[in-house]
């Protein structure tokens, strides 16, 4: 299981304060799961919701953190009711990829 940073677009500044290297789109992540020897079984984008933010936090603003209350506030508001959305209905782009992958038999 892997939970990567998703959308190449996004990268900026929280990108390189986090220490991300890139982004992914499911077929570019699905490209490099094959090169290593792994077939992906799931892949789903999460967190749609955080697209925004992290877009004019790290892109627009250029800032290398986050404040602790920004994230307390996003994580007790945001993220429990976009868990239960993302489940019934998958977004088509998220913040992060999540992937289940197995090896090649």
């Amino acid at each position: 299981m892997l939970l990567v940073p998703a959308l190449p677009s996004l990268f900026g500044t929280l990108d390189r304060a986090f220490g991300h290297r890139s982004r992914f789109t499911s077929a570019s992540l699905a490209t490099l799961l094959r090169k290593s020897g792994f077939e992906p079984v799931t892949t789903h984008y999460v967190n749609s919701l955080g697209v925004i933010p992290w877009f004019v936090l790290g892109r627009i603003m250029h800032r290398a953190t986050l404040r602790g209350w920004e994230v307390r506030l996003y994580d007790r508001l945001a993220i429990p009711l976009l868990s239960r959305l993302e489940r019934r209905f998958p977004p088509p782009l998220g913040q992060s990829l999540f992937v289940v992958a197995e090896p090649f038999a």
